[in-house]
């Protein structure tokens, strides 16, 4: 049972006709608590960005913003599902009249490294990746931007977790041997050979191909399949960005 449904199990409310609700039901809303029924119990709502590099910054911006009219909805800040929603904030015990008591403060939030303080240190660190590859200067500018801000102590932790500074770049810039399926040390090998674009992998004999390090005749077969296939077969770095 989920801390909301504890607190609303404890302090039940009388059994009054439920009023008409004056928030529609969306699916940026938490509908795990009727807020209607429980407003002595609660003081409005409190936006919750998703803590994940794709997250755009438009939405990372409204993290911890607060709705307390209840009659009307709050403002919608996301264009899919997955990057934030509206909770419901909980009266703390002194507005409950219970004065006295220790107020829950919660120390961690989910985040795509696991847990995270919610001191903000994330959310600043996600939020300078984001105005950085959300610019419109080329990608190669980009990636040097990332590179150089990555490098800062503050966010020593924050790489190590998600694996390294490469790994962060490549999460909004993909590179095209990484699309083909092959071992890290096949597409490494590709890459540092100059290897970079399907147009540059087509042209090139199989038994060079070959000589590759975890590429065999089945996997040759679905390289060829893929570049034949790429959409861009002259770019070596691909932008994912979704703003």
């Amino acid at each position: 049972m989920g801390f909301f449904s504890r607190l609303f199990a404890s302090l039940k409310t009388p059994t009054v006709a439920a009023p008409q609700p004056s928030i529609p039901a969306r699916e940026d809303i938490c509908n795990g608590v009727d807020v209607e029924i429980n407003r002595n119990l609660i003081s409005g709502y409190v936006f919750a960005a998703t803590l994940q590099l794709r997250t755009p910054l438009r939405v990372l911006n409204r993290d911890g913003e607060v709705h307390r009219n209840f009659d009307c909805a709050p403002p919608e800040f996301t264009q899919a599902q997955w990057e934030g929603c509206w909770v419901p904030e909980v009266k703390t015990w002194a507005e409950l009249g219970l004065r006295g008591l220790p107020e829950f403060e919660p120390s961690s939030s989910a985040s795509d490294i696991g847990v995270v303080s919610t001191d903000g240190l994330y959310l600043s660190f996600l939020v300078a990746m984001r105005t950085i590859v959300e610019t419109s200067v080329s990608i190669e500018s980009r990636r040097a931007a990332l590179l150089s801000e990555l490098a800062r102590p503050e966010w020593a932790e924050f790489l190590t977790r998600h694996g390294g500074a490469e790994s962060v770049v490549r999460s909004y810039f993909p590179r095209f041997v990484d699309s083909l399926r092959l071992p890290s040390m096949a597409a490494d090998e590709l890459w540092a050979n100059g290897l970079r674009t399907a147009s540059e992998i087509m042209g090139t004999p199989d038994d060079v191909l070959l000589s590759v390090r975890g590429i065999g005749p089945v996997r040759l077969s679905s390289i060829r399949a893929a570049c034949a296939c790429a959409a861009n077969p002259d770019t070596a770095v691909t932008d994912t960005v979704v703003r």
